[in-house]
């Protein structure tokens, strides 16, 4: 079976796992075509439709993912990666994902290694769309580099959509997989640390698609 770069995949299918959005705006529903721009309502810096939005889409999902593409190419649909993750998503714009691949899931796949948690932030970029931004860092499992080495920090684009009433959500995804110096600078000695650099990612690029469901509570 042919093997595709470890760093690329490995960290791409981890940090596929977790976000979501749902479907086109619907007309029956006004609150969720407030514009997006500021307004003088209570609380002064978020209008009643990024309000509302960030009510529903507060929350635990659990979704599937797929790592479909390496460098801007498909990949024949063999040699996808496939996987698993949960997601919460705070009303003020934060999110935490764990996945299927954190624990050196990967390691059946032939990609070996250790995840850490996906921290990130989302951005409502629609009535029922949003963006996020995700960082994680991938350790090696050894015996080379040494176990816990930093192999790499990866930075994730996703692009979510729900469906009419926040129930599930489907998007598209886009990992940049960054050698630890291109951030943290060498010996982790970078002053400033450059979470948002524009160089070209050391390790290319992944992506693919996600699903899921919201975890129903009732008080």
């Amino acid at each position: 079976m042919r093997r595709i770069p470890l760093i690329v995949l490995s960290l791409g299918a981890l940090l596929t796992v977790s976000l979501y959005w749902q479907g086109s705006a619907s007309a029956q529903d006004p609150q969720m075509n407030t514009p997006l721009a500021p307004t003088d309502a209570p609380g002064g810096e978020m209008c009643w439709g990024n309000w509302w939005f960030g009510r529903r889409v507060a929350g635990i999902s659990l979704s599937n993912w797929t790592l479909e593409e390496v460098n801007g190419e498909e990949l024949p649909e063999e040699y996808w990666l496939r996987g698993t993750s949960g997601a919460t998503f705070t009303s003020d714009g934060t999110a935490m994902i764990t996945s299927s691949g954190d624990f050196n899931g990967l390691a059946g796949d032939g990609f070996p290694g250790f995840y850490t948690a996906t921290h990130g932030a989302w951005e409502r970029t629609g009535p029922r769309e949003m963006m996020v931004k995700r960082l994680v860092m991938a350790f090696s499992a050894g015996p080379e580099p040494t176990e816990g080495t930093l192999l790499m920090v990866a930075r994730t684009t996703v692009l979510l959509e729900y469906n009419s009433d926040f129930t599930e959500y489907e998007g598209t995804w886009l990992g940049e997989y960054f050698a630890p110096e291109q951030m943290c600078g060498p010996g982790f000695e970078g002053r400033p640390v450059t979470p948002g650099t524009t160089d070209p990612p050391l390790y290319g690029t992944a992506g693919g698609e996600f699903w899921g469901t919201m975890l129903e509570v009732n008080p």
